[in-house]
């Protein structure tokens, strides 16, 4: 502790103005993104799913929602695989705007975060999945959830994962 003192207190001016101005970037990163900024490297393509609403009798608010249904991850040189998931208490997935998946970045083996955006606005929620993962890729066939199987010759182009996918129920 005293040593630090030390470098300080026989520091000129200009090393202390030059030593801030290498803090005050990361302060200033921090404050704007409210921490370290989130990363989301992953995309979700929501296949099917459903949602239900608990409400009160008389006042008709809202006290959960919950959910369920299957999707793909698309993780940059790995592929697609699907997984069936669950949700609590957020907000109805809307199909991003341009067709690209959620973004989506993982908590565990067993977890997943995907961002959400607000219809009509620029706010965005995160979103919490409980996901199993499965050996296959699911595809919609003539409006009907069906799957092919983990590997084959498709699972690395996420060009084709591009097209808009949500068929919600």
């Amino acid at each position: 502790m005293q040593k630090k003192l030390q470098n300080i207190e026989g520091a000129t001016a200009i090393d202390v103005i030059f030593r801030a101005m290498k803090i005050i970037p990361t302060i200033v990163l921090f404050a704007m993104f409210g921490g370290a900024p989130k990363v989301y490297p992953v995309r979700v393509h929501i296949k099917q799913w459903s949602m239900h609403t608990t409400r009160g009798r008389r006042t008709g608010f809202v006290y959960s929602t919950r959910g369920h249904g299957f999707a793909n991850v698309v993780e940059p040189g790995k592929g697609t695989q699907g997984f069936e998931f669950t949700f609590e208490d957020c907000d109805r997935p809307e199909s991003p705007a341009d067709g690209g998946g959620f973004p989506a970045r993982w908590k565990n083996e067993h977890e997943m975060v995907i961002v959400n955006s607000e219809i009509g606005s620029d706010k965005t929620h995160e979103c919490e999945l409980k996901l199993t993962l499965r050996n296959v890729v699911y595809v919609t066939r003539n409006g009907h959830l069906a799957t092919r199987p983990l590997g084959g010759p498709d699972d690395t182009d996420t060009s084709k994962d591009a097209a808009p996918d949500v068929d919600s129920q």
